[in-house]
């Protein structure tokens, strides 16, 4: 039945077409199994691809979210990356999606179009420094910056972002910088 009621939210809620139509029977635990499957696909689609508007942090206007990773209890929102001189900064939107807790960024890097390692100078949870552990609520968004200083004026982006967290690894890909 649990089941069943999954598969009714889904169909009714989103149409696809692709994975279940009016002649699917679902009366066998294979043909439940490829359609679970199918619906699997359709959202790790949904969520790699979407570009989300969020409301506004430290009077900053609504953002566009470029790539969010989830790890842990946290979503990891990366809003962008601009460069001023040798300087490149990137913008995070923060939201502890489980119960209240710490978290920190530490020992992290970037890495440019050439595959060269570039050690985070200094990163910020608020204005509190990053290194040390920050109080995150529950699902109240945070907003969080790092900088990368002598990175070379030539790359045009990040091939990746890796931040060591408290939460875990987080690793962005292929960034633009701004």
């Amino acid at each position: 039945m649990k089941i069943f009621s999954i598969l009714v939210l889904f169909t009714t809620t989103f149409l696809y077409a692709d994975c279940i139509n009016p002649s699917t029977s679902l009366d066998n635990q294979e043909n439940i199994k490829t359609v679970l499957e199918c619906f699997q696909k359709e959202i790790n689609t949904l969520k790699s691809s979407r570009t989300v508007t969020v409301n506004a942090i430290d009077g900053l206007p609504k953002p566009t979210i470029e790539k969010t990773i989830m790890v842990g209890n946290y979503e990891y929102n990366l809003l962008g990356c601009s460069r001023e001189s040798s300087s490149v900064t990137c913008k995070l939107r923060i939201v502890n999606m489980g119960k209240d807790s710490g978290s920190s960024i530490i020992d992290s890097y970037v890495y440019d179009e050439k595959g060269q390692k570039f050690k985070i100078s200094s990163a910020f949870i608020l204005d509190k420094r990053a290194s040390s552990t920050s109080d995150f609520i529950s699902k109240v968004p945070m907003s969080a910056h790092f900088t990368v200083n002598n990175f070379p004026t030539d790359s045009t982006q990040l091939s990746a972002i890796k931040l060591n967290t408290g939460s875990g690894q987080v690793m962005f890909k292929g960034i633009a910088i701004k």
